[in-house]
């Protein structure tokens, strides 16, 4: 007894249709990944962005609170401030924003050896933020600071000095004609204004433990 065989399958027609269909759910899924992939990396890069920023701002905070009223010895014999602030100079020979002695550093061994240090930050003209640290309190004309760069994309870097009453753009203050006293030598606060590329301003106002 012989059954009749049967022919079945897809036409052409209907084999164009599924496969448009899985290409336009290839291209629907490509898309959708691509999207998460994306995401994630923004999400990645601003994250190391706001632990770079909150880094800084963490040893700046440690420096400042720690600053002291020592006047320093330049590499020319003249006498340096305790504190002194600057506007921002990019050039490779600029002075630092921001320079000051500060205390409270790590002394290794017993011999008597002081804790102060002479620290500073700069901006330099490729965006990026350095801490500098001398070596001594009083230079030598050879004197140089180790640098290291704590930041990057930095389009403006500012700090302001408060002096108990109002905010000012440099210290030290200039002594007034007929002032019966000194300016003061430190500041009681300081603010920290940074800006890196493509991002909104922060600021921080940083006490000075005198």
């Amino acid at each position: 007894m012989k059954f009749p065989i049967s022919h079945s399958g897809f036409t052409l027609l209907e084999l164009l249709a599924a496969m448009a269909i899985f290409a336009i759910m290839s291209v629907m899924t490509f898309s959708g990944l691509s999207f998460v992939l994306d995401a994630r990396d923004h999400l990645e890069a601003e994250r190391k962005s706001q632990q770079g920023l909150a880094l800084a701002f963490l040893r700046m905070e440690e420096d400042i609170s720690q600053c002291r009223d020592r006047d320093i010895r330049l590499a020319d014999g003249s006498t340096g401030p305790a504190l002194e602030g600057r506007e921002a100079d990019t050039r490779a020979l600029g002075a630092p924003v921001f320079e000051c002695t500060r205390g409270g550093m790590s002394i290794i061994g017993s011999s008597p050896v002081s804790d102060l240090q002479r620290i500073g930050y700069r901006l330099d003209d490729e965006q990026r933020l350095f801490r500098l640290a001398w070596p001594v309190l009083d230079r030598a004309p050879q004197t140089e600071p180790r640098s290291q760069q704590i930041l990057a994309n930095v389009e403006n870097f500012a700090v302001r000095y408060h002096d108990g009453a109002k905010w000012h753009q440099t210290w030290p203050l200039p002594q007034q004609l007929g002032q019966q006293q000194l300016p003061p030598s430190l500041p009681k606060g300081v603010e920290i204004i940074i800006q890196q590329s493509g991002q909104a301003e922060i600021n921080r106002v940083l006490r000075i433990n005198d």
